[in-house]
């Protein structure tokens, strides 16, 4: 039988390609991939109203794994219980992992009632 390709190279010293990290084609979010991220967890932000209307700004930084690293809100409900709430709601929001730094996204909720 045969040595296969594979086994060629191995033998020839040239490591297999799968031990390279993945590169990404995606070099960072698009447009598209910040308002699906953030439109997933919008009804979880959206049920953090609790009868003061407002916007909620939020800044967030995601990170290449699309993991979202740090969330803080800004503005009428910084430092409250509705902003404590829109931060863990946003915290839950993944995005399509890329082949770059962090990235860092403002984006706000208006909080109203339904």
């Amino acid at each position: 039988d045969d040595p296969s390709f594979d086994q060629l190279l191995k033998e020839a010293g040239v490591k297999d390609k799968k031990d390279h990290k993945p590169t990404l084609d995606k070099k960072s979010l698009s447009g598209d991939d910040i308002r699906r991220g953030m439109g997933s967890v919008a009804g979880r932000a959206a049920a953090c109203y609790a009868g003061q209307q407002g916007t909620a700004a939020v800044k967030l930084t995601v990170g290449p794994t699309g993991q979202v690293q740090k969330v803080s809100v800004s503005g009428v409900f910084a430092g409250t219980p509705v902003g404590a709430c829109v931060e863990a709601a946003v915290r839950g929001a993944t995005f399509p992992a890329w082949d770059g730094g962090p990235q860092t996204i403002s984006y706000s909720y208006l909080l109203q009632e339904k």
